[in-house]
This record gives C-alpha cells, structure tokens and sequence, in this order.
C-alpha cells in the first residue's frame, strides 16, 4: 500500500489569512507534514475542528494532501447529534473531502466519562486511518486548551512531563496545527470565512474539573495577576518538553540496565541498580519503565512513585497495590509488577491484532508504505551501492538488498509464532522469538515490529536484524533502499 504521491508543484505564496499564515508556520516548525501525506481530520462540528478542516483544504496544495473527514457520534447528546453530524458532512461535501461517520454504541466500564470517551474517539480515528490509507491524522486542539491542561496538571501536581501539555505532535501520527493558534483567532476566521459550527452546551457544565479551570480559574488568574497567562503557560508547556524529551534520550540506556526481566505478564526491576541512583533518576526511571511496559501511566501519581521508591530501601519487602489493578512486589534484589488475576482467558485478546500489507509487484518506485500499527512508515527507492566501507556501518534503520535476487512479491507484516530468520552473516537461522527475548522485548511490542517479506522468507526485522537474502555485493551500481522512520517525524 503506497501513500499518496506528491506532484512537483511550485511552492504558493504565503497565505493572505492571519490564521491561515500561522497555522503553516506550526506545521513547518515542527514538521507535521511531508509531502504526499493522506491526513483525517478528526471534526465534532464545534468550531476549533471545523476551522482545522477548512484550513488545511486551504493549505493543501502545499504538500498535494489527501484530505478525509472523521466524525464519531458519543450517543450522550441525541437531540444534538444529527445537527452534529449534518454540519459535518455538509462542510466535507464542499471541501471535497470524504466523510467518515459512525456511532459510539458502548463504552468502558472504568474511569471518568471524560478520560473513557477520549480514549474511545482515538481508538476510532485510529481504525478509520488504518483502514482507509490516512498516515496523519490532525485534531483541533489550540493554545488556549494547551493552557488549561498545563495548569490542570500543575494543580494535580505533576511532574516535567505533565507541566509539557499537549505535544504539537504524537504517536501514531497524530498532529496539532492549530496548538500554537488562541480560541479568539479561531472564532474570527469562521466568521470571517461564514462556516457554521455546533457548541457542546457540556463545555458550559462547571462540573467538569477543565471547564471550571477554563471559565473561572484562568480568567481570574489572567485579571489578576498576568493578562498573558495563556502564553506563559504555552511557553512553560514548551519548554518542559524540549527538557522531557531530552532527559528521556539521555536516560533511556539506564532505564535498559534496571530492566530485569519484561514479557506481558511481569515487569521485572533490579533493585540494586535502582537504590544506586538519585531519587530524582528513581523516579523517572521507574515511571519510563512502567510507561514502555503497559503503554500508559494513567491515573498513578506522584504518590505512588514515591510509595514505589520506599521498596527500594534494604532489605524491604513487600507489595503495594496501585490504580488500574497494577501490583508492585518487592522481594529480595526484585521489584516485580503484575496486574491482578482476571478471568481466563486467551491469551490473543492481549496481543494487539495482526496486520499485513502486500506491496505492489513489480514495485512502483519510490513507495512509502505507512504501518500505524508499528507507528512507522517504510520508504522504498533505488540508491547507489556505497563503498565497502559504507555498508558495514549502515544503521538499523535501513537496510540495502539486491533487485535481482528478489523473485517473489514483497509483503510487510506483524509476527507470527513459529517465524524463523536467517541472520546476515551467520549460519543457519534462528527464532523470532529467541531473537526478541534476547533484546528483551515485551509480548505486546513483538507483535508491533514489523517484518519485511520476500515471499515466504524473512529480509529484515525492522529496526532490529536484517536476514541474509538478497544481500548487497560493492560490483553492484544501484540497490533497493528500505528505510524506516517513525511516523510523528
């Protein structure tokens, strides 16, 4: 499955709209989009989504976009939901966009109503792109929601990492145009450009915690204290990223070394290898190892962390139990996590679903192949065969094969029990799943990497091990180039 192809057009002028003008600077500063890209909007019909489905029809020459609509019925609001819906369709129809809709039926049981349906409305957007070829997808939050999770955050008590707000840009794909632009500047350009849009007459309900923060705190702190509260916010959210991400880089080889043991079940810690380092570095060890084994940290606190970091004293044992059903154990030079015993059940209903992608034969270069599963895209041309030199050195992130020695259609795919690879420059082959279990790789994350085909053989374990086939001799001009990269890039 190839993306959509970019068509070699001069670059347009500057937009003549204010909004318009900044919203292309977001998405240049922080590289959104890339030529060729196929984006779904995610549009409820209030106006910040409205106004980001209008804009980026207007900016997407620029980048020859393939544009899709996405609009998720809640079932909370039925008398409000057809209005919703006919808005929707209505601006996709004059934009030229095509329209996803569908009906929330059934949510989870557990969690706020809030944290439920967001969770549910990006598991939609997800399906819908994965099943329909969109590598991005764009959502209307702005500055002015950047501000009142900043300050939400701050009033829970978080950390660097809950003080950096909303990212401009997330995995799987998922951009922010419109996060460095005011709710005042939005509500203009649809006046200005006359788009009609709904309100959620929820937004106005003080008992939710972000609409007291939004109707009463910020503004009273804005009168009172800083009328520009909403930027210093946006800049503290920004700066806390820039120093997020940069002491995740820097950490992540230490957070390897604490890893004891990982598979779907367990996370195993060292205790000596924690209790040997600062209580700030326990900290954010502790909370990336958790993050990266379950995929999330929601709902545990700084509390817990701290509760966590008591287990590490010598010769404590003992166990705590945390939110969402987790249980941290410590014995002896072990700290062991597991989630309560739940009814039986198979296995695969953990696992997340398989996926393939067959490639068009003979191939049609250059191809991009976007995988969201694996949050990565595969990029596929013809390049000149470096020196011998060269090719010893080649990241893990690309791979070079020889055409000629490719005699089957090429496929992508998730892994599979009973893979077998046969490693470039050793003898025989090996398991799959002996390979992941050396690097240490949960149950879960194996089932995300993708694997490259060549009919029935393995050529490379992305990112990972590339196979013996097809391999690249220095008489050889030109080779077939694979590279991977990660879709929010």
């Amino acid at each position: 499955m190839a993306t959509h192809q970019a068509k070699r057009l001069p670059t347009p002028p500057p937009p003549a709209d204010p909004l318009a003008a900044r919203v292309l600077r977001t998405i240049q500063q922080h590289a959104m989009l890339n030529p060729g890209d196929s984006v779904l909007v995610g549009v409820s019909g209030g106006p910040d989504s409205m106004a980001l489905a209008h804009l980026l029809r207007t900016l997407a020459p620029r980048w020859d976009l393939r544009l899709g609509v996405a609009h998720l019925d809640h079932g909370l609001r039925p008398e409000a939901a057809e209005q919703e819906a006919t808005l929707v369709e209505s601006l996709a129809r004059s934009l030229e966009m095509v329209c996803h809709q569908a009906k929330l039926t059934a949510l989870p049981a557990s969690g706020s109503l809030e944290e439920r349906l967001r969770l549910r409305r990006y598991a939609f957007f997800q399906e819908i792109a994965a099943a329909h070829g969109y590598n991005k997808i764009a959502l209307g939050h702005h500055a002015d929601d950047n501000a009142e999770a900043v300050l939400m955050h701050l009033l829970r008590g978080s950390g660097i990492r809950g003080l950096a707000g909303i990212p401009p840009v997330r995995a799987p794909g998922i951009v922010r145009p419109l996060i460095a632009a005011r709710r005042a500047e939005i509500l203009a350009y649809l006046e200005r450009h006359a788009i009609a849009y709904a309100l959620d007459p929820s937004n106005a309900d003080l008992g939710f915690e972000r609409n007291r923060v939004r109707h009463e705190l910020l503004p009273l702190l804005s009168a009172t204290f800083n009328p520009n509260l909403t930027q210093v916010l946006n800049r503290t959210a920004m700066l806390c990223r820039e120093e997020e991400g940069w002491l995740e880089a820097h950490l992540k080889p230490s957070m390897v070394q604490a890893i004891g043991a990982a598979d779907a079940e367990h996370l195993d810690l060292r205790v000596p290898v924690l209790a040997s380092w600062p209580r700030p570095m326990q900290r954010r060890i502790l909370r990336m190892a958790l993050r990266q084994w379950q995929g999330h940290l929601r709902r545990l606190g700084a509390a817990h962390i701290e509760a966590l970091i008591g287990l590490l004293v010598p010769g404590q044992n003992g166990h705590l139990h945390l939110p969402v059903k987790l249980i941290a154990e410590r014995c002896n030079d072990s700290l062991r996590f597991h989630h309560e015993a739940q009814p039986r059940r198979s296995r695969s209903h953990d696992l997340p679903r398989p996926y393939r992608y067959d490639l068009p034969w003979p191939l049609d270069l250059p191809l991009c192949l976007a995988i969201p599963e694996a949050n990565c895209r595969l990029h596929f041309c013809m390049a000149p065969v470096p020196a011998p030199q060269a090719l010893r050195i080649l990241n893990q992130q690309e791979i070079l094969l020889d055409p000629a020695q490719l005699n089957s259609p090429l496929c992508v795919r998730s892994f599979q029990p009973g893979d077998r690879l046969r490693p470039f420059g050793l003898d025989g082959s090996q398991k799959l799943k002996a390979l992941f279990a050396n690097r240490k790789i949960p149950l879960p994350q194996r089932h995300r990497i993708p694997l490259l085909l060549c009919g029935d053989d393995i050529l490379w374990v992305v990112g990972l091990r590339r196979a013996a086939a097809a391999p690249v001799l220095p008489s050889l001009c030109q080779a077939l180039r694979v590279r991977a990269e990660a879709l929010e890039a």
